[in-house]
């Protein structure tokens, strides 16, 4: 009688690790999986760009598809492209909310990449991979911020992530 009771005692503490381990398993993969929704936007993105020269200034919009995301622009209207360069010292890349824009920006060593959140979810930049960050671990906004910005100082392809929503990817090449 005693062995009977045992026993049942032993089944019960194995049916609650059981379901202890569950309850982990399935809280982890919403963290890493599930906690990551993507927003649908019915308006229409426009990106502005800017002509300026010594007599006047023009602005333009363009449409902008959100899900066919840039992986790469470059504007260059200006006939005098040192002046251009001269005038840019810092780049931006765009998170939208579900991904990052150019997805994949080449820049040279010294140079400022500046990450714009434009969206209203959480924007967490930082190296490969997630959740460590020990790719470049000096790469790292350490906290959800609207804008983050960062100079590569040194050559190489820079993975990063949105740590907030891990599926969302991009690099940085420094020449």
């Amino acid at each position: 009688m005693q062995k009977l009771k045992s026993q049942a005692g032993n089944t019960a503490v194995i049916v609650l690790v059981i379901l202890l381990v569950l309850a982990i398993v399935a809280g982890a993969y919403y963290f890493f999986y599930l906690n990551d929704p993507t927003e649908e936007s019915s308006s229409t993105d426009t990106a502005t760009t800017s002509d300026s020269s010594s007599d006047s200034s023009t602005t333009s919009e363009v449409p902008v598809d959100p899900s066919n995301p840039v992986d790469e622009m470059i504007v260059n209207d200006s006939e005098d492209s040192d002046e251009v360069a001269e005038e840019i010292n810092s780049l931006e890349v765009i998170y939208d909310g579900s991904s990052f824009s150019p997805r994949t920006l080449e820049i040279s060593a010294g140079e400022t990449v500046t990450f714009t959140n434009n969206s209203n979810r959480n924007m967490w930049v930082a190296s490969d991979p997630h959740p460590i960050h020990t790719a470049f671990s000096a790469f790292d906004s350490k906290g959800n911020l609207d804008s983050y910005s960062f100079t590569f100082d040194s050559a190489g392809e820079y993975e990063y992530h949105n740590h907030s929503g891990s599926s969302h990817t991009g690099t940085i090449i420094v020449n």
